[in-house]
């Protein structure tokens, strides 16, 4: 909506307008994993926009990740209709930030990017002692 006035005068007009991508691209990724985890990754093309055509989506890494399935798709997409497909992905043996970087080409461009933290194992069982030995002491 916009309004407008000059002096004694003044005026508004409003149209719809449409604030996303053609297509939406939903990525299930958790936002830590630990060194030596594997995720497998569900992807949702969502299609608001009714498109009709094939879409060619990709999966890459940076940082201490590696794919270890098929990392390129070609999906059909119906009017109305979503796809969905999986992706499987292993952290290597360092700490540090991972980045999953999923791209579509075809009938819509879209690019998402998403940081995963990958932390050392030992921490995790350090944080655990702390955890346990602090019911411990609270039960007695």
């Amino acid at each position: 909506m916009a309004i407008a006035y000059s002096g004694k005068r003044f005026g508004n007009a409003a149209t719809k307008i449409k604030v996303a991508d053609k297509i939406i691209l939903e990525a299930e990724i958790p936002r830590v994993l630990t060194m030596g985890d594997s995720l497998v990754s569900t992807i949702t093309l969502l299609n608001p926009n009714n498109l009709k055509g094939e879409v060619e989506l990709s999966v890459s890494v940076e940082g201490p990740l590696k794919t270890i399935s098929e990392n390129s798709f070609k999906l059909p997409l119906e009017e109305g209709k979503n796809n969905t497909t999986t992706v499987s992905i292993l952290t290597k043996s360092e700490v540090g930030l991972g980045k999953i970087i999923i791209e579509t080409d075809g009938i819509a461009k879209v690019k998402t990017e998403v940081e995963i933290s990958i932390r050392h194992l030992h921490l995790l069982s350090l944080n655990l002692r702390r955890v346990q030995f602090l019911v411990v002491k609270d039960c007695t």
